[in-house]
């Protein structure tokens, strides 16, 4: 089974949003920009969404 939220470390969180992206937004790259967009707002934590295939890519590319 595979896992939409996988904890990578105590600040990193990689979310497959496969699935779900027509909910939210049109492209990933809007809803990487929607989920920073709500924690700076919330907690005034700049965050920064790397998107990719993989986790590997989606790491490097953040």
């Amino acid at each position: 089974m595979r896992q939409d939220f996988h904890t990578y470390s105590s600040n990193r969180l990689f979310i497959n949003a496969t699935a779900s992206l027509h909910l939210f937004a049109k492209t990933p790259e809007e809803t990487a920009h929607k989920i920073t967009n709500e924690i700076y707002h919330k907690i005034r934590l700049k965050a920064v969404a790397g998107i990719g295939p993989n986790l590997l890519l989606a790491k490097v590319s953040a």
